[in-house]
């Protein structure tokens, strides 16, 4: 079985291009991410790879309808789309199933450290008897702030070696120096954690000599191997050599049970994108040790994330994968399955790095909120003439207890914003009982955290439309200025109960913003 609680990069509406055999490209439209990708033509025709020639063809069901299998026609430009007989966008209907019982299989075994320390928090939040004055989640117990420092370890195999233009001092200045803009990207990755976290977190990572690996790349991603754990093996190689030259893990940042942090491991070239016959064992993703690794008596190494570099450094992967193992965040992106966008491209733990992998999207206001980055957060008044700024960290909250409340920002087209598409007032619907992979919008069923989109339509939970979202997703004058009990989409808790909250006379989309509420 494959390792369990791997967390990998998604990608959706990602355009690639694929290699035939005979040296011929093609385009092709990607989403999904280790458990589940899913290949089309621009024009919309599923994509699968022949294992026995190694080229790309038109994929077709089999008898049964329950598996996509090669056509035999190779893929093709010059080949008129129209005078094919297959039917576009097939998808399998069977795949949900199998992903719920893969994840009820697993639900008893050895979790990530970071996946620990995330339902903790949600443990203490249930636990908690906060009174309906007190904002949520104040206590500097679960906060993500002050500094923190990881380690990274760049990997060449014998058979692909790094670029000669990436450096360690290049490494070095993408994770740590500010302003960074090598390769066009928006800054380093300190610089993106230490502006969405308004200036309380700030993130260094120790830069390890370059290693090779003792294996070719191709043992690495061989996907006959369950899912994990060659990775598992490179990370232990790499780990290993720097304890035998006598490497420094003295500076690495530990939580409250003496467990690092973060290692990052970025390893030479790219990965398989095609994951139709398995998983390439290299895939981007956040991984942990079967067993502790003992760095030092009061280190333990168990979590990871793995990244391939390619020719360039790129914040948006890393960045999310750092998500998980130093913020604790979730994915808020349809994990297991494609029949949702998640919240599309409004946050980082989404698919915002598929809009600009050098630029990717804000973290969310409930995440930021989770880990202690709100600088106000106010509860919604009754007959109350509201002001909020983007950029700000300041958030106002309504909630019906300790789980389930609407938190409410500003967001603008601009900075590490400048790709979301829309821009104006973002409520987001919050359930930490609930998991975005549940897209289903029931009371027993829907997402942690959901984008209240303004023009009703949840685009991104019935993936209709743009996987990103669209303009009319964010509440302004002149789309939708008003929320309540009755509107559409309504301020409703998820069991059907009236929240009682009532936004109205939502100003145009700026800066700074004004709206009226009213508990009514």
């Amino acid at each position: 079985m494959d390792k369990p609680y791997i967390k990998s990069f998604p990608f959706a509406g990602r355009q690639l291009a694929f290699s035939q055999p005979d040296g011929n490209s093609f385009d092709v439209i990607g989403w999904g991410n280790h458990h589940y990708t899913i290949f089309e033509t621009v024009d919309g025709f599923r994509v699968i790879k022949d294992q026995y020639t190694g080229t790309y063809q038109y994929a077709r069901l089999n008898e049964t309808s329950d598996k996509l299998i090669p056509s035999g026609i190779i893929l093709d430009k010059e080949r008129e789309a129209t005078n094919l007989s297959f039917a576009k966008n097939l998808r399998l209907i069977h795949e949900k199933q199998k992903q719920d019982d893969f994840i009820n299989s697993v639900d008893s075994l050895v979790k990530p450290r970071w996946l620990q320390r995330y339902e903790q928090i949600n443990a203490d939040q249930i636990s908690s008897n906060l009174s309906d004055s007190a904002p949520l989640l104040d206590s500097d117990k679960h906060h993500v702030v002050g500094d923190i420092v990881g380690l990274c370890i760049v990997v060449a195999f014998p058979d692909e070696s790094i670029p000669s233009f990436i450096t360690t001092s290049e490494v070095d200045d993408f994770f740590n120096l500010r302003g960074y803009t090598g390769f066009g990207n928006n800054g380093s990755v300190c610089d993106y954690f230490l502006e969405n976290s308004d200036g309380k977190l700030k993130y260094k990572n120790v830069i390890a000599p370059y290693y090779t690996a003792k294996q070719n790349k191709s043992y690495y991603s061989d996907k006959t191997q369950p899912y994990g754990t060659r990775s598992e093996e490179l990370v232990i190689e790499a780990l290993e050599y720097l304890e035998l030259n006598d490497f420094n893990f003295s500076s690495l940042s530990v939580d409250d049970e003496n467990y690092v942090h973060a290692i990052s491991i970025l390893y030479a070239g790219d990965f398989d994108h095609d994951t139709q016959l398995g998983v390439d064992g290299l895939f981007p993703h956040t991984g942990y040790f079967s067993k502790e690794y003992m760095l030092s008596p009061e280190k333990i190494a168990n979590d990871y994330i793995v990244v391939n570099i390619s020719d360039q450094l790129l914040l948006g992967t890393i960045c999310h994968e750092t998500g998980h193992l130093i913020c604790n965040f979730p994915d808020l992106y349809d994990e297991f399955k494609p029949p949702s966008f998640g919240v599309g491209a409004f946050c980082l733990m989404s698919n915002s790095l598929d809009i600009d992998d050098k630029n990717p999207s804000q973290v969310c206001a409930y995440l930021k909120y989770r880990a202690g980055w709100s600088n106000n957060i106010l509860n919604v008044e009754e007959d109350s003439n509201l002001v909020i700024q983007s950029g700000t960290n300041n958030f106002y909250i309504h909630r019906k207890n300790e789980r389930e409340y609407f938190i409410i920002e500003n967001r603008q087209q601009s900075g590490r914003d400048k790709n979301i598409p829309s821009a104006g007032i973002a409520i987001w619907h919050v359930d930490i009982d609930g998991s975005n992979n549940h897209e289903q919008m029931t009371a027993k069923y829907h997402f942690e955290c959901s984008l209240v989109q303004a023009d009703g339509r949840y685009d991104l939970e019935k993936k209709q439309g743009n996987w990103e979202g669209d303009a009319t997703d964010l509440f302004y004058a002149g789309n939708n200025d008003q929320f309540n009990d009755n509107t559409t989409p309504d301020s409703r808790w998820w069991d059907g109960t009236l929240s009682n909250l009532e936004i109205y006379d939502i100003t145009n989309s700026s800066v700074k913003m004004g709206f009226k509420a009213r508990i009514s």
